[in-house]
This record gives C-alpha cells, sequence and structure tokens, in this order.
C-alpha cells in the first residue's frame, strides 16, 4: 500500500514525466498537492508582476494560516522498524532523521508563553492526557483555499519552535533549493503581499527573528517584514501605504468623487439599542436627582413602560385578527391570557400616569368605557400635537420617548432582518428537503408563523416611524422610507 500511494502521488504530480524540467520555481521532486490560486510568479501571475505598483502589490497576495491540531495524535506501539515513509521529504513531512536533527537545533530556545490570557491554549495542555504518545498532534500551515503547504508533528503541546519549522518547510515550496534567496528578488514576499493568520500571532512574532536568525538564516528576509515593531519607521511606511492605497482608490473612481462631495457629511451618530439608550436616560436622571423632583426621575421608567405597553396592544390587536380568521382553542385562550395579562399592567401604569402626566386626567376620562383594550390610548405625548404638547407642559417627555423610539428603530430593524434570513431558510428547506404531505404541511405551519412574525416586527417598525415623526424626527432622518 506504501509503495502504491508514492506510485500514484509521483503520477499525478507530473514527477514521473519530468515536470521539474518546467516548474523549476518549485521545489525538485516534490509530491505535494500545489494551490492553483495562490501566486507563483513566474507561473500564474503576469508577467510584469515585478512591475505592479507598491500600493497595489496586495493584489498578488500570499496568505497563509498556522493551527494546531491536538486531536491527530498517535499512541506509542511495537511497530515494524524498517516501516518508513518511502515520500523522502517530497510531500508535507520532514524524513524522521530530518526532524530530530532539526528538534535538536530548535530545543536551544526555551518554550514562550503567549502574553493573550485567552489565548494560552497551549499552556493549558494537560500533559496527563498525552500518556503513552509518542505525537501529540499536528501542526499544519494551509493557504486561504485551505490546500495543506506543510506539516509537523508535536511533542507535548504546541511550541513556536515547531511552528517555525512548519512556517519553513511552507516558504520551501516557493523557492527552489538551488536558488539563494537572497539574491532572487522575490518581491511576492513581502509585508504587503504574505500574510501569516495564527490565533497567538502577536505572542509567536515577537521574537520570531531571533529564532530564524539562530536556526534558518536563508529565511530572515522572508519572515522579517511580518514582524510588527513600534518603531518609527513601522509607522511611517505603514501611514505611506494608506495613503497610497487611498490615492489608488481616488484614481479608480476619480468620476463620482464630484457626487460622493457633494452628500451631506452631517455626523451620524449610533446611540445604540433601546436598551442602552434607556440605561443611559436612567444615569442621566440619577445624577440630576438632587436638582429635579422626585416623580421627574421615574419619567424614562415610566415612558419605556408605556412604549413596551403600546407593543403589547399591537400584538393584542394581531391575535384578534388571527382569532376572527382562524377561530381555534389555542388561540382564543392566548388572547385570553394576554388581554388579562395587559388589563393588569396598563392598570398600574395609569396609577404612575395620574402622577407624572396629572395634566391628562380629563383626557384619560373622555375616553369611553367600551374602548377595547388593544384600542385604548395611552396619551403619550406623541398622543398630541405639538401645540397640545406646549400646553400641557409635556416638552421634557418628548427627548426621552425620542431617544427611546431612536433606540428601538435599531432593535426593530434588526429583528426583522433575523425574521426575513429565518423565513429564507425555511422555504430553502422546504423546496429541498420537504417530501410528502406531512413534511409539507410542518414546513408550511412554520412558514406561515414566521411570516406572521415578520409582519408583526414591521408594523412595529411602522408605528415606531410615525412616532417619531410626530414627535418631530430630525430632517436628516425624516426621508427614511417606511418597511412594507
Amino acid at each position: 500500500m506504501q509503495v502504491w500511494r508514492v506510485l500514484i502521488a509521483t503520477k499525478r504530480s507530473g514527477q514521473a514525466h519530468g515536470i521539474d524540467e518546467f516548474l523549476s520555481h518549485r521545489r525538485p521532486g516534490n509530491l505535494i498537492v500545489h494551490c492553483p490560486l495562490c501566486p507563483e510568479p513566474y507561473f500564474n501571475v503576469d508577467g510584469d508582476w515585478c512591475a505592479i505598483p507598491h500600493f497595489l502589490r496586495h493584489l498578488n497576495q500570499l496568505q497563509l494560516t498556522s493551527d494546531g491540531n491536538h486531536q491527530a495524535n498517535r499512541y506509542s506501539k511495537n511497530s515494524d522498524p524498517l516501516s518508513i515513509s518511502l515520500f523522502w521529504r517530497r510531500a508535507y513531512y520532514l524524513l524522521d532523521s530530518k526532524f530530530k536533527e532539526d528538534l535538536e537545533r530548535l530545543s536551544g530556545f526555551a518554550s514562550e508563553k503567549t502574553t493573550c490570557t485567552h489565548l494560552n491554549a497551549a499552556e493549558k495542555q494537560d500533559r496527563k492526557k498525552f500518556k503513552n504518545m509518542n505525537i501529540t498532534g499536528i501542526i499544519n500551515i494551509q493557504c486561504l483555499h485551505v490546500f495543506v503547504k506543510s506539516t509537523v508533528d508535536m511533542h507535548l503541546g504546541e511550541r513556536f519552535s515547531l511552528t517555525d519549522l512548519a512556517y519553513y518547510l511552507a516558504l520551501c515550496e516557493y523557492t527552489a533549493l538551488n536558488i539563494d534567496i537572497s539574491e532572487t528578488p522575490l518581491c511576492h514576499i513581502t509585508s504587503c503581499d504574505l500574510i501569516l493568520s495564527y490565533d497567538i500571532a502577536f505572542g509567536y512574532i515577537r521574537h520570531l527573528i531571533e529564532r530564524y536568525k539562530a536556526v534558518f538564516p536563508d529565511m530572515v528576509k522572508a519572515v522579517e517584514p511580518q514582524t510588527l515593531t513600534a518603531e518609527l519607521t513601522h509607522a511611517r511606511d505603514t501611514y505611506l501605504q494608506h495613503k497610497l492605497r487611498f490615492q489608488a482608490l481616488c484614481n479608480i473612481h476619480k468620476n463620482q468623487l464630484e457626487s460622493w462631495n457633494a452628500l451631506d457629511r452631517g455626523e451620524r451618530t449610533f446611540r445604540g439599542n433601546n436598551e442602552a439608550v434607556f440605561d443611559a436616560l436612567i444615569k442621566v436622571e440619577e445624577s440630576s436627582s438632587s436638582t429635579r423632583g422626585s416623580n421627574q426621575t421615574l419619567s424614562a421608567k415610566f415612558i419605556n413602560e408605556g412604549i413596551l405597553i403600546e407593543i403589547e396592544q399591537r400584538e393584542l390587536r394581531a391575535k384578534s385578527l388571527l382569532l376572527k380568521n382562524h377561530a381555534t382553542a389555542t388561540v382564543a385562550k392566548e388572547v385570553e391570557d394576554d388581554t388579562r395579562r395587559l388589563r393588569k399592567r396598563l392598570d398600574d401604569w395609569r396609577s404612575q400616569q395620574r402622577e407624572l402626566m396629572p395634566q391628562v386626567r380629563d383626557h384619560i376620562s373622555s375616553q369611553t368605557t367600551n374602548t377595547l383594550l388593544s384600542e385604548e390610548t395611552l396619551f403619550l405625548p406623541s398622543d398630541f400635537e405639538d401645540s397640545q404638547r406646549s400646553t400641557l407642559l409635556l416638552g421634557f417627555l418628548v427627548t426621552i420617548k425620542s431617544d427611546l423610539h431612536e433606540g428601538m428603530a435599531f432593535d426593530l430593524i434588526n429583528h426583522i432582518q433575523q425574521q426575513v434570513k429565518a423565513l429564507d431558510a425555511l422555504l430553502a428547506h422546504k423546496r429541498v428537503h420537504c417530501r410528502g404531505q406531512d413534511q409539507t404541511t410542518r414546513a408550511n405551519s412554520q412558514i406561515v408563523c414566521i411570516t406572521a412574525q415578520r409582519q408583526l416586527y414591521i408594523d412595529h417598525y411602522n408605528s415606531n416611524r410615525n412616532t417619531l415623526i410626530r414627535l418631530g424626527l430630525p430632517k436628516a432622518n425624516n426621508n427614511e422610507e417606511s418597511v412594507g
């Protein structure tokens, strides 16, 4: 079986037909599966790649990622000592003898610990679970397109020295072994064009250059741009790179600059969701409670409770309409329970309203007793015209209610997006997986439920928007259309 695998790999890679004669930039005799999308100068990159401007060289970027897998382990066992790999370092692994030699060179470096406390999985490995194992896992270097570049065995956990070795082997795949990298203009190996992603990268690259100078001096120039320093030179180069990229974008989109410059540049302030706005209002009122009346300190809680009651009224109207069109015992019970809970909540809120808004008592009394609970007017500031609010001295509540509705708008948009995604997923699931009447009926029931929930959130959003308009929505936001 081992011989068969080597023969198949040799045929597949073209080594049996002398492919190295045509692909001289790759390591001679290699049997790995190369990624066809990763940039390789003189092969799948245009011939003038050396002339690519510095601010555009990221378009030919080689992106690599490194990570350890502690599940790909191997227990110590009595095996045939003559059973060795026949690939002879032409694939992803080193020869055992070469690997042991590199380990001895790397053993001179003390194990480093990452400075990130939430990324120190390497230090938290329980050595007891490695008992009777001669390989405790592997470290892989892969490209962005999930093609493996190199693999190294781990012994007693993930160490930076092993990652160095795996990284070195991956970089060797992009240079011929008989070429001195210091004399070869491999400009694709630069800070712009080579990116190594690692979950503990900031701890890994701190002493990367020192380790490579001692063990892999031929690849120092390849990895040196990857190290981040706090020197002024790096800051200046970074600034120039961003400046050049910005200028490149301006040149590409220069025909649209005039129309973009004419757009409104007014500040767009994101206040946060309803909960964040409510917490901020409470903190402001608590800090100013010494200079304001005791009743006014409860205004934010009172207005927020009124908004929630309005939402429950709309939900009760939706359920009542569903009961009218599809009368079932379950829906009837839900309407009855919701009505009872809403009546108690509204009565408690009315008691607070008589204390905080005594000027609207006449309006509350004028409301007929036979008005449906879901249609009952709360007489909040948004229920009055601007002139009436001035007469009733409700100005201090208008700002609070506007802020809370603005925060709720973000919540409702998020809810609508989630319902739309759920509806799309259910429709796709029904189209692909549902077969037969029982599965189709169940899927249709879920779709109807999500559709009704989406429409309810849309109604909440439109009502919230209309309330903001009545309270004086800023002109900068008044051009937003309602959701249909």
